[in-house]
Order: C-alpha cells, then structure tokens, then sequence
C-alpha cells in the first residue's frame, strides 16, 4: 500500500511541476526595460513578450514565440515555415525540365544502340547462311545457287542481307 501512495505522489508532483512555463528572472526584467537579451530567458538569449497584467516581465528563448495571456506567460514552439507555393512550382519546372533534357539526350542513343545492334545481327544472320549453304552464293542479298543462277528453294525468301561494296 505504501509503494502505490509513493506512485501516486511522485506522479502527481511531475504532472504539478511547471515544464515550459518561463519565469521572470533578473535577465527577463533587464531585456524587457533596456532591449538587452542576451540572458533573458534561463541565462540564454531570449526576446522579451508583452508584460503580464500584474507588471511582470515575460520572456521566451529565442526559439520559441510568446504565448502569453493576460495572466499566464507561456512560450510556444515554433512552426516550422513552409515553402512558398512559387518556390514549389520553380522546384517542380526544373525537374520537369531536367527529366526531359536527359531524355532527349538518352533517347537518340539508345536508337542508335538499337539500329546498330539490328543491323549487326542481320549481317550475323547472312554470313551464317551463306557458310551453312553449300553451294550458294549471295547476289544482291537472295541466295542463290552457284549452277542455275536460281533462288534455292530451301533458304527463307525474308532473308534479305545487305550487298557490301
């Protein structure tokens, strides 16, 4: 029974404890009459808030924003500042432009890439029918036989293969 009294009344004294609610020290007072704040708030630079109604001083550290009521001084965090609509559109137009400046230089490459690699692979083509065909020659780019001078019936009429000079 007496450790769940002690519980009780540890856990209410920290809910009791002021956690963020600024006092008015010596600094406080000196920054709220002369605009010195270099130990305003704690002994740290702060900024001075508007006085209280019983006269006195409130302070906040330099990184938060007075919240202060008429009777209660109260420091608020502040709010993170968000990007102005103008900087995301700039933001988004040149990532825009810069996806499309490294398509167009990609795009005309890679077609290259692939003309040359059909291109390749069509002469691959040829050669190997032309050494698998005995007999058979490649004039203007259809197998023909050596003897008749006729199309061998055999080789596919598709394989057209490019006559070199």
């Amino acid at each position: 029974m007496k450790y769940r009294y002690y519980r009780t009344t540890v856990l209410t004294l920290l809910l009791l404890l002021p956690t963020a609610t600024p006092v008015a020290t010596p600094g406080c007072i000196a920054c709220a009459a002369t605009g010195n704040c270099t130990l305003a708030y704690q002994n740290r630079s702060g900024i001075a808030c508007d006085p209280l109604a019983s006269g006195e001083a409130c302070c906040c550290p330099r990184s938060q924003i007075c919240a202060s009521t008429r009777d209660h001084c109260h420091c608020r965090r502040k709010e993170p500042k968000q990007p102005s609509p103008s900087a995301y559109l700039i933001e988004m137009w040149v990532g825009i432009i810069a996806a499309v400046l490294i398509t167009a230089c990609l795009l005309p490459r890679l077609l290259i890439k692939c003309i040359t690699w059909h291109q390749a692979a069509q002469a691959r083509r040829c050669r190997t029918a032309e050494l698998q065909t005995p007999g058979v020659a490649m004039t203007n780019g259809i197998a023909v036989r050596a003897d008749n001078d006729r199309a061998y019936a055999s080789l596919p009429v598709a394989t057209k293969c490019a006559t070199q000079p």
